[in-house]
């Protein structure tokens, strides 16, 4: 059944915010975290980094998440990291940024300090008009 009235023009909305960002970036980091190093105080590391390149405007923000999988039925660490950027322009920027600060110092170092078995992989926003998506359901 369509969407009428008020969920319309929020579903409306959101799909034209979505096209905003058509260009984004997201770089994923798969991690755990080394022996000895607690949940709380290892992520809160993570979390600080990855906020403080927020608020310097390299990246647009970010998200932790812990894979609810245990063990031998995941293949991926128990951690991922999910920071989004605008374009590549933004995320080369980021990446020459951290490398002139040094990878063992400040913030990344500390997070080198916590972290282990990571795995990077970056994925780009499909635009849902590009594969011929239906947007929203609503009556126009």
């Amino acid at each position: 059944r369509p969407l009428r009235g008020r969920s319309c023009a929020l579903v409306k909305a959101c799909h034209l915010n979505g096209l905003q960002h058509k260009a984004m970036i997201q770089y994923n980091v798969w991690f755990a975290l080394k022996q000895g190093v607690d949940e709380k105080p290892g992520l809160a590391v993570v979390n600080d980094y990855l906020g403080g390149l927020a608020l310097a405007g390299e990246a647009v923000g970010h998200r932790l998440l812990r894979n609810a999988s245990d063990g031998a039925r995941s293949k991926l660490p128990r951690y991922q990291a999910i920071v989004e950027f605008r374009d590549d322009a933004a995320l080369s920027a980021a990446m020459k940024n951290q490398v002139a600060r040094g990878i063992h110092n400040g913030g990344h170092g500390a997070i080198v300090d916590v972290v282990t078995d990571f795995r990077v992989e970056i994925f780009r926003y499909i635009n849902p008009e590009e594969i011929g998506i239906l947007h929203y359901a609503c009556e126009i």
